[in-house]
């Protein structure tokens, strides 16, 4: 009798953290899975580690494939599963023991195409940390909806989905450009949603996310530019839909450009800076804040980093202070 849940890990190099991961799939309330660990050319122990669970466990497979990256590896995962739904955990990240049972229930009772949920931001081994989260929006959402939503920033976790097998095969899987590595995740979403899938927010903290400390800073230059990509990718067809739509992606890239500006002006990339911004005036070349940054960014040099921090310590004096992740599109960037 084939498992109702597939959960696709894929896993590179992750002997320090994998067996807490399986670990927490073993600890889920709900039990009618199976594991499918997809080894993407490791060279430590993680097989060792994964091998040393498929005596005990039936459920848990384990398939090596050489490195070709986090997409491409959840994409072979996908292939060997047999669930009629499917769920996504990192192998450096945890669940929390309702998440399968909760959101088998939301689906049948909600009948959407994906659910997905809140959940904990911890860092390196701190794993009771519960200060941080990410919050999402809640309840039922419409595809066109949103579509609309997700052009603002990424607001999906991949390890808190579960969506339909047959949802995700029509749609074709995890796209595998490498100009988008890094966001993968959210070009999925965005990919649903124009395809007028059904999702549903759940309120429930139901996983515990691991950020490295120094990782997402030191990957943020390689972070924002897949975003840019992916989003450039859906700017013509969100204008399509109407000009608001337009417009929301529109002021979201030219955002995602500005931020680049000023991650290469502190990691001193002059190249880098005057290239960004010839790209910038080429794609918002009417843009009054566009026109501004360009300035500043020139006038300014080096010191306008300092002077930004001052502007956005003064605009948010006041007011409540939110997790460093909570309007990240990349939750974790590939650079295997």
């Amino acid at each position: 009798m084939n498992p109702r849940v597939s959960i696709i890990m894929p896993a590179y190099n992750a002997e320090r953290y994998i067996a807490a991961a399986i670990d927490s799939v073993i600890a889920q309330t709900y039990q009618a899975w199976e594991l499918i660990v997809i080894d993407d050319g490791s060279r430590d122990r993680t097989a060792e580690i994964v091998k040393s669970y498929l005596a005990a466990d039936v459920r848990i497979r384990y398939i090596f494939q050489e490195n070709r990256k986090m997409s491409n590896a959840r994409n072979n995962g996908i292939k060997h599963a047999r669930g009629e739904l499917i769920a996504f955990l990192d192998a450096d990240d945890l669940w929390l023991p309702e998440k399968l049972a909760l959101q088998v229930e939301t689906l049948d009772r909600q009948q959407v195409d994906v659910v997905f949920g809140d959940g904990f931001i911890f860092t390196d081994d701190d794993t009771r940390d519960e200060s941080r989260s990410f919050s999402g929006s809640e309840g039922r959402i419409a595809g066109s909806d949103m579509f609309e939503l997700m052009l603002t920033g990424n607001k999906i976790a991949v390890l808190s989905v579960m969506m339909r097998s047959e949802t995700l095969t029509r749609v074709g899987g995890f796209d595998e450009s490498p100009q988008i590595l890094g966001c993968e995740d959210y070009e999925l979403w965005l990919r649903l949603a124009e395809r007028e899938a059904s999702f549903c927010g759940m309120k429930e903290h139901l996983v515990r996310y691991r950020v490295h400390a120094g990782g997402v800073s030191s990957k943020r230059v390689e972070m924002l530019r897949a975003e840019i990509a992916v989003l450039r990718r859906y700017h013509a067809r969100a204008s399509q839909r109407g000009k608001v739509t337009g417009q929301i992606a529109h002021r979201r890239i030219a955002a995602l450009y500005r931020e680049l500006s000023s991650v290469l002006l502190a990691q001193g990339k002059s190249c880098d800076v005057r290239e960004n911004l010839i790209q910038l005036r080429a794609f918002d070349a009417t843009g009054l804040r566009t026109l501004a940054h360009i300035l500043a960014v020139k006038i300014l040099s080096r010191h306008y980093n300092e002077m930004r921090g001052r502007w956005i310590a003064f605009r948010q004096a006041g007011k409540p202070k939110r997790s460093p992740l909570a309007s990240e599109t990349v939750f974790k960037f590939d650079d295997r």
